[in-house]
């Protein structure tokens, strides 16, 4: 039993994030750059542009925005086509609220996840 519980330690270490103690404000800062988009990430840029954790999120919220664009570009051309191209648009829409709402919760648990698909284009931006 204590090798079980030593092997589910080792796997639980390597897992976890380990971050400092984030406050309270910078969580809701994430969480505001999340979900205002461009508008919030400005804000966070201005108000704690110093915050690892906030930034993390606040190009999180810049990727999301850019990603919202393109779906709104792509959606388009699909949608000239009949019945097939309103699913289509409407999949890639419920797509980005899905990876918008995981961002959401992502901002408020005091670690810096990775959101899916977009954290790997947040990490190059440099500001």
């Amino acid at each position: 039993m204590q090798k079980f519980i030593k092997v589910i330690t080792k796997i639980n270490n390597m897992t976890n994030d380990k971050s400092e103690d984030i406050s309270n404000d910078e969580k809701i800062f994430a969480f505001i750059s999340i979900l205002l988009g461009v508008i919030g990430f400005i804000i966070a840029l201005l108000a704690r542009k110093e915050s690892k954790y906030v930034m993390h999120y606040a190009m999180q919220s810049i990727t999301l925005s850019a990603l919202l664009i393109l779906i709104s570009f792509a959606s388009i051309p699909i949608n000239t086509m009949p019945v097939i191209g309103y699913y289509i648009s409407a999949i890639l829409l419920i797509g980005y609220l899905l990876i918008w709402i995981i961002a959401l919760v992502n901002s408020l648990s005091g670690k810096m996840k990775a959101t899916p698909i977009i954290s790997k284009f947040a990490e190059k931006i440099k500001i």
